[in-house]
């Protein structure tokens, strides 16, 4: 019977469209991964970023280190007792306060960019444990993945053989009409009917339709959907 025929034509084409689909996702997931290459140029900008701060932070460690110094030997002179002369010693008194001043200013630079070094090198951290995580994860699923993407080639080979077999049992109009309907139908061109319900649009048949169908020796297309339905 040409219906039960397309019936078996259609349950072969979804059986292979749905491997084809699993199939492309195996190995899209054996493939590369976007998100990890996207982590991937993430982790390297962040990277020069760590360097460009430390190197954008060094000035201001030698100027602190400068002010130190200069500080250090203010006080000793200070506190050593050298200094005998009042106007010298407010002198220096003045110039101790405004280095101190000086570093103070300079600390609190240090401080934002460390704050900001901090915050960067934490993002690289996470990017790096991320990324680690997720070749982890790929590394164990790649056997399951392989042997999965084998399985199915396999499955879509004998599938394929079998289409061959029950399209060369169709005529040739009969099969130009299937493929359109096909194409223009979401790959469902034979609908099932059940409970005079159309399984390719979900809507109610009139009871003459579906009896038609059953009864026909050639196609009756559903009045809603154009599919061919197929009753059981």
């Amino acid at each position: 019977m040409t219906v039960l025929q397309l019936y078996e034509l259609q349950q072969v084409d979804t059986a292979i469209d749905t491997r084809e689909k699993s199939l492309a996702e195996v190995r899209n997931r054996l493939g590369e991964d976007p998100a990890l290459a996207a982590l991937g140029r993430r982790i390297q900008e962040l990277e020069k970023r760590v360097k460009d701060e430390a190197l954008a932070r060094r000035p201001v460690e030698l100027e602190i280190r400068g002010l130190e110094e200069r500080l250090a030997v203010i006080e000793a002179r200070l506190y050593g007792g050298s200094i005998t002369n009042a106007k010298e010693l407010e002198a220096q008194n003045e110039e101790l306060t405004y280095l101190k001043e000086q570093r103070s200013a300079q600390e609190d630079r240090l401080l934002e960019f460390m704050v900001t070094s901090e915050e960067t090198q934490k993002e690289f951290d996470v990017a790096r444990k991320t990324v680690a995580e997720i070749e982890e994860r790929r590394k164990r699923a790649q056997p399951d993945l392989t042997a999965n993407e084998e399985v199915l080639h396999r499955e879509l080979e004998r599938l394929a053989e079998e289409r061959v077999a029950v399209a060369s049992e169709l005529a040739g109009s009969e099969l130009s009409m299937y493929e359109a309907l096909r194409k223009s139908r979401g790959g469902q061109a034979v609908a099932r009917v059940e409970r005079g319900i159309c399984e390719g649009c979900r809507l109610s048949l009139p009871s003459t339709e579906v009896q038609r169908a059953r009864t026909s020796r050639g196609p009756v297309h559903c009045s809603s959907c154009r599919r061919i339905l197929f009753v059981p």
